[in-house]
């Protein structure tokens, strides 16, 4: 049995349901004074002010004597399908925590500036209640929508979205310990907040509230600012989860764009790879038709006459047909030898030129592969060719040509692999610009410049050109224009550029009139 404190003892008991019923009407008299009050101003009927401030007053009067000398005789009655922790479980610090809520003059935290209202759902199964609770939430800014009861309260839910619940205690059928508990056990509505309303003042019914998963607890009648206010701290504390997982699922994407990004650096490298290797297939086989149909094999019948007349050569020369005709047959034989010679020496000096690309390629890959996530200081103008050099076999088959302006800039500091990321997804896609161009010249502009401490690397280009409505949206997530694009690419891209302290836009005059894309970045990066 719960022991009475000092002043709860020097009160007269009532039954809980007869103080239930005084509160609630109570509630009713001072809530729609107060309505009427702020009608009767904002109307301009000042006379009939003073009449209501009497009747608001009287209300609250009526109800401090209420709490003053009475208290209930028993606690509300539980289902007993609800478990409820022992009362000596509550703490004397979870009690005045509580209390605060009973308390006309608490001190109400204030809404954020400008944050946005809610949609709410009122469950109360008095229409007097719900209707006086309804109008004063949507006079203060909120949707308000209202259920009778426990289980219509429930349906609503499942069927609509609501940013917040204020639900009654005490309710026939299902009452609001129920609704709670089910509310809780229903991971879909599980993180709807919850602020439980009832005509009693029991710190210790508050308690079971919370611990049951309700986000507040409000007495009846309610204070106008404090309800303002619970509800204003409930519905921040929702926006700053919801922006918590918003965050994380940033995250994740900028994780799966950046791989994104990564697998475009390296179809491009294979790209580039390929074309090489087709190129020492293109040598290889020169070489080897060059020696097959080589004209030594003549040098070899020339040794084999010359041995056969051994034993009188200079007679062989001057005497023997065949001897004079082979004087001229060396000569020329000799000619085209050198000359064979020559073009496959050439043939081999590409070979091995290209072999070496390809080396060069797969380590500057693996060099970016080391120092991701490394802030390096470095020559733009070395970045912006390392880019080039990936996508060189690309633009030497489209027959583009490359015009550098770069203007003299001190080293930057920045992850180079996110640089590279970008502007070889710049230039790819620069590239790709003429897939459908036709007419002029095939021209792409690398430019370096220097923009109030930050660096602008803008990648030009004369093909097909961008669309108005596309440009606005040309960075999004999934937005592409190619049959076999996926849409991560430039909007990696913006990601990556935002995460270097820069970033990364577009410009077209519309179709037919080219793109220019610039990356701008801080000379010096920020320390974190």
């Amino acid at each position: 049995m719960t022991e009475l404190s000092t002043s709860e003892m020097a009160r007269h008991a009532l039954p809980s349901d007869l103080i239930h019923e005084l509160r609630t009407n109570l509630n009713l008299v001072i809530g729609y004074s107060e309505m009427l009050i702020e009608q009767a101003q904002e109307q301009g009927h000042e006379d009939f002010v003073p009449d209501l401030q009497k009747t608001l007053a009287a209300g609250k009067q009526l109800l401090a004597l209420i709490n003053d000398n009475f208290h209930s005789a028993r606690a509300l009655d539980r289902p007993a399908a609800i478990t409820v922790p022992p009362e000596e479980y509550t703490t004397p610090k979870e009690r005045e925590l509580v209390a605060e809520a009973f308390s006309e003059s608490a001190t109400a935290a204030e809404l954020a500036p400008g944050a946005a209202q809610g949609f709410l759902l009122v469950v109360d199964d008095l229409e007097a209640n719900r209707n006086m609770l309804s109008r004063r939430l949507e006079r203060q800014g909120y949707g308000v929508a209202i259920a009778e009861n426990g289980r219509r309260a429930l349906e609503m839910l499942r069927a609509e979205t609501f940013d917040l619940v204020l639900l009654d205690v005490m309710m026939p059928e299902m009452n609001g310990y129920e609704v709670l508990q089910s509310l809780k056990a229903d991971e879909a509505l599980r993180d709807i907040p919850v602020i439980m309303i009832s005509a009693l003042s029991e710190v210790d019914s508050a308690v079971r509230c919370i611990e049951m998963g309700a986000e507040d607890y409000l007495p009846k009648p309610f204070n106008q600012t404090l309800l303002k206010a619970r509800i204003g701290a409930c519905l921040g504390k929702k926006r700053a989860k919801q922006t918590e997982l918003e965050l994380e699922a940033a995250r994740q994407l900028l994780e799966t764009s950046r791989q994104a990004g990564m697998a475009e650096v390296a179809t491009s490298i294979l790209h580039n790879v390929g074309n090489v290797l087709n190129s020492v297939n293109v040598s290889s086989g020169l070489i080897f038709d060059k020696i097959q149909n080589s004209k030594v094999t003549g040098l070899t019948r020339a040794v084999a006459l010359m041995e056969a007349h051994k034993s009188d050569l200079p007679g062989f020369f001057d005497q023997n047909p065949k001897g004079r005709q082979l004087l001229d047959y060396l000569v020329k034989l000799d000619i085209n030898l050198a000359h064979e010679q020559k073009e496959i020496l050439q043939e081999i000096q590409t070979l091995l030129g290209n072999i070496l690309h390809i080396k060069e390629i797969v380590a500057m890959q693996q060099g970016y592969a080391r120092v991701s996530g490394v802030i390096e200081t470095l020559n733009v103008e070395d970045l912006v060719e390392d880019a080039l050099r990936l996508n060189s076999g690309a633009l030497d088959r489209y027959g583009i040509k490359l015009v550098r302006e770069y203007s003299a800039m001190q080293p930057v500091a920045v992850d180079k692999h996110k640089v590279l990321q970008i502007l070889v997804n710049l230039i790819r896609n620069a590239k790709h610009a003429f897939d459908d161009s036709r007419g002029n010249e095939k021209q792409i502009t690398l430019r370096i410049t220097n923009a109030n401490d930050r660096v602008r690397i803008s990648v030009i280009d004369n093909g097909i050109g961008i669309p108005a409505e596309n440009l606005i949206r040309i960075f999004n997530h999934g937005f592409t224009t190619k049959k076999d694009g996926h849409g991560f690419g430039l909007h990696s891209g913006a990601l990556t550029a935002k995460e270097l302290g820069g970033t990364l836009t577009a410009f077209s005059e519309g179709t037919g009139w080219g793109s220019e894309f610039t990356l701008e970045i801080p000379l010096q990066k920020k320390p974190i």
